[in-house]
């Protein structure tokens, strides 16, 4: 009874995941859009205002957030 559960929401789950305006991003650390480099922030503003819980959504904002915590490496090392 799952299974078909699962099976019938499935289809429904792609739909609409497809139809949210965000576009797929394969390297959430180097975004490009259309060909167009684009920063973490600025994807976050254009795409991801009304979407914070969305899969690429996170996957950005977590990119952003450890890229802005690294520091640059100090002469040496």
């Amino acid at each position: 009874m799952k299974k078909i559960l699962l099976a019938s929401l499935l289809p429904l789950a792609l739909l609409t995941a497809c139809s949210d305006g965000v576009p797929q991003v394969d390297d959430p650390y180097k975004i490009v859009v259309n060909g167009e480099p684009m920063t973490g922030t600025d994807f976050m503003k254009k795409y991801c205002s009304d979407k914070p819980m969305h899969e690429t959504c996170m996957k950005v904002s977590r990119a952003t957030i450890a890229s802005s915590t690294r520091g640059k490496m100090p002469t040496g090392w």
